[in-house]
């Protein structure tokens, strides 16, 4: 993913959690009831889009470490 594709997917993310937040997690349509996505499976998607932001922002730079045993 783009970094332009990452923050629009952070965006629907955020979009959804603030939607669960303010008006529950599940809604009624005529006689049907429907449930939104699962909340802290949202944040959970939320935390490594971040972390992939943060990545990208960086310059993609990592340590590696090794341990010997």
């Amino acid at each position: 993913m783009t970094l332009s594709e990452l923050y629009q997917r952070k965006a629907e993310i955020l979009t959804a959690i603030q939607k669960i937040e303010k008006e529950g997690q599940e809604y009624r349509i005529g006689d049907r009831w429907m449930k939104r996505a699962d909340l802290p499976a949202l944040y959970k998607q939320l935390q490594e889009i971040n972390s992939q932001i943060q990545r990208i922002e960086s310059g993609g730079t990592f340590t590696f470490v090794r341990f010997s045993g």
